[in-house]
């Protein structure tokens, strides 16, 4: 092998790119986590749900559906009102692409997903419309 070819490993979160993301992702952060996160349950069903955790002000939880559209493109409907209310693909979705990356935080470096930076306004650092990556706290939950 030549001195400086490299082989690329794996990367743990490959998986969550070439297919569905479920699972449930928390905002990586470092050690601010422990103050204030937001956690995104995306379920097998095409459900889920963001929660907004701060130590100051509480938690806050919205529902949502979530559509795999292609190898790091997910869409992304937040519900509001009823959880009946069921748009169809072709209604105000976000949509975004993003990728599987590594950060480094001030606890360590770690697995991260992330925005791919080419879609629409959604920021460059965060996971769709959060200001963070997200990495993996759990598998998602039995239905």
């Amino acid at each position: 092998m030549a001195g400086n070819a490299t082989t690329r490993m794996p990367h743990p979160y490959d998986w969550a790119v070439s297919g569905p993301p479920i699972g449930v992702w928390g905002t990586a952060e470092g050690s601010f986590s422990n103050v204030m996160a937001t956690v995104l349950t995306l379920l097998p069903d095409g459900t889920g749900r963001m929660a907004d955790q701060s130590a100051v002000f509480g938690e806050r939880v919205l529902p949502l559906l979530w559509r795999f559209e292609r190898p790091g493109e997910l869409r992304i409907y937040t519900l509001s009102g009823s959880d009946d209310d069921r748009p169809e693909i072709a209604d105000d979705w976000d949509v975004f692409r993003y990728r599987a990356d590594w950060r480094q935080f001030d606890i360590g470096e770690g697995p991260v997903l992330v925005n791919d930076g080419t879609t629409g306004w959604y920021p460059r650092t965060g996971f769709w419309t959060l200001d963070a990556p997200v990495q993996l706290i759990a598998p998602a939950p039995a239905p």
